[in-house]
């Protein structure tokens, strides 16, 4: 699911899935529906790297190691296809169901 063109770089052996990816590929595989809440959405640079934190504190910074967009993309696709539910913030309050 998550063939990141940087598995074509040098530095390659480097390249994972976040542990989040991880997690919800397990729930995928385990349960009976899975929901996710907190992971990066299309909207991502309006809000922190944390979903926890209330205020816009740290960005989100894009290292060769985990291919994020690839992985966002991912979530949206299984979201649109109904695999999982991925709860998208839409404004800079709270969290709202897309």
């Amino acid at each position: 699911f998550l063939k990141s063109d940087y598995l074509n770089e040098d530095s390659w052996a480097i390249v994972r899935p976040t542990n989040g990816a991880f997690t919800l590929f397990v729930a995928l595989h385990t349960c009976d529906t899975v929901s996710a809440y907190g992971f990066m959405t299309d909207d991502y640079s309006k809000y922190s790297n944390y979903y926890a934190e209330k205020r816009l504190g740290s960005e989100v910074i894009f290292y060769m190691n985990h291919d994020l967009i690839l992985e966002k993309n991912l979530w949206k696709s299984f979201h649109n296809k109904k695999i999982l539910k991925l709860y998208q913030r839409t404004g800079s309050k709270g969290a709202k169901e897309q």
